[in-house]
């Protein structure tokens, strides 16, 4: 068994704008599996140029469809 899985995301380090490789993240099943970004809260790697650590928060919306009113008994 694994101990995180592997995030697909292409981004350039901030620091130096060199592009970041060997994404990952422990938010899912963490068996070594390619995930989306969308899959997971959080994910992070390192730049191999300068080192400067990189985490990636994954925004989430709720989206309400439908609201219903109940009313209360008296």
């Amino acid at each position: 068994m694994g101990m995180f899985d592997y995030i697909e995301h292409e981004a350039n380090c901030e620091s130096c704008g060199e592009p970041l490789s060997g994404f990952q993240s422990k938010d899912n099943v963490c068996e070594l599996k390619t995930l989306k970004p969308s899959d997971v809260d959080v994910f992070y790697t390192s730049c191999d140029k300068c080192n400067a650590w990189h985490n990636f928060y994954v925004k989430r919306e709720c989206i309400v469809k439908e609201i219903k009113a109940v009313a209360e008994d008296e």
